[in-house]
């Protein structure tokens, strides 16, 4: 590959592309872009509504660019501890997502918004999906994948869950996904996903906590081939069940 194929020259990639047709880009040395950069954080610490993380700094002569106090504002550090709120997806919302769920080393999956398993591959097609117009197109389902520069239907996977509730003389099935839980939603706080399945007509819920075990410090348990699937049910009726 030369810079002819990926439009990279000597002023940055894309620039070779770019000066061709006739947008003028100039060369920024290192200093400059310091200087331009510390600039904009100047101006984004002054901005209001934006909490100022760090500084001023004034650099002297022979100092490391780097200094060892980083004048963190105890503000910021304090948001970095404050507990959040965990953010929801439910209806149309749930068309477009599928999280990465497959142990290191044991091929690629994916769980949708709705709890189904998608995209199993352990077959090394070698599927580039990492980069390019298609990849990125508006409500691409994550059942579909990329081949050859267009989207195709990914490996299928033959599983999913349902469950059967029983309570006085009524039983009841219902498919653990969005055609047996119309309200269902998605939390992914990666690499857990938690997963609500809930009906007014049902008696029971069931909540599904996926993952793989990703364990800081742990690295034998996060080496494991696995994604686990963990499903709690609880009758919310006064009725046994």
């Amino acid at each position: 590959m030369n810079e002819d194929d990926c439009g990279c020259g000597d002023s940055g990639c894309g620039a070779t592309s770019r000066r061709r047709e006739g947008i003028g880009l100039t060369r920024m040395d290192r200093r400059e872009f310091v200087r331009t950069a510390a600039a904009g954080g100047a101006t984004l610490a002054l901005s209001p509504g934006v909490l100022p993380i760090a500084g001023p700094f004034f650099r002297q002569q022979g100092d490391h660019f780097v200094p060892a106090d980083k004048k963190l504002s105890a503000d910021w550090v304090g948001a970095l501890f404050a507990r959040g709120a965990s953010t929801w997806y439910a209806g149309d919302d749930l068309a477009t997502i599928g999280m990465p769920i497959g142990g290191i080393c044991a091929g690629q999956l994916y769980i949708t918004g709705d709890g189904r398993l998608v995209g199993w591959d352990i077959f090394n097609q070698n599927r580039n999906t990492g980069y390019g117009a298609v990849n990125y197109a508006v409500g691409r389902p994550p059942e579909e994948t990329v081949s050859q520069g267009r989207l195709a239907a990914a490996p299928a996977v033959g599983q999913g869950f349902a469950i059967r509730v029983k309570t006085g003389d009524r039983t009841l099935d219902r498919t653990l996904d969005q055609r047996g839980f119309p309200g269902v939603r998605f939390c992914g706080e990666y690499p857990i996903a938690r997963i609500e399945y809930a009906d007014a007509t049902s008696p029971v819920t069931v909540s599904l906590e996926a993952f793989s075990p990703f364990i800081p410090l742990d690295t034998p348990d996060s080496a494991m081939p696995a994604t686990i699937l963990r499903f709690t049910l609880r009758n919310t009726s006064a009725a046994p069940a």
